[in-house]
């Protein structure tokens, strides 16, 4: 089905179909499909491939992705997981088939896996406007 050995090469994996390979890479879409999708993936072991689950999801919801030529931003920030040589780091591994797990799925369905409720993102939050003059 496909392959978790880091330095193997498996064309069926997702990082050969869709830009899933620079994890943090801007997504920007129509709000009527983030909310259609219900945004990033909430509930990820690491935040290793959230962003490329998000952009499985856009792509089995039939959406086209458009690269840019040029970089637009980078904030620079602290990891929050640092994983050893790849070929040594379990975790980083588990979450590299969950990935492609999910995302074979949903090649193969042509539908997004939606795991946010109806209360994703802060839906359920109330925020109090401040309109400053």
């Amino acid at each position: 089905m496909f392959d978790i050995t880091p330095l193997s090469v498996n064309h069926n994996n997702a990082e050969f179909f869709y830009h899933c390979n620079a994890s943090g890479d801007l997504l920007l879409m129509h709000s009527e499909h983030w909310s259609a999708l219900k945004g990033y993936p909430e509930q990820t072991y690491i935040s290793t491939h959230t962003d490329s689950l998000m952009v499985m999801k856009a792509a089995s919801y039939g959406l086209i992705e458009k690269v840019f030529e040029s970089p637009i931003y980078h904030q620079d920030h602290a990891r929050r997981y640092t994983y050893k040589a790849i070929e040594q780091d379990a975790v980083f591994l588990k979450v590299y088939a969950d990935f492609q797990k999910k995302a074979q799925k949903m090649l193969k369905e042509k539908k997004p896996l939606i795991t946010n409720d109806v209360n994703w993102g802060v839906a359920n939050q109330k925020f109090e406007e401040l309109i400053i003059s």
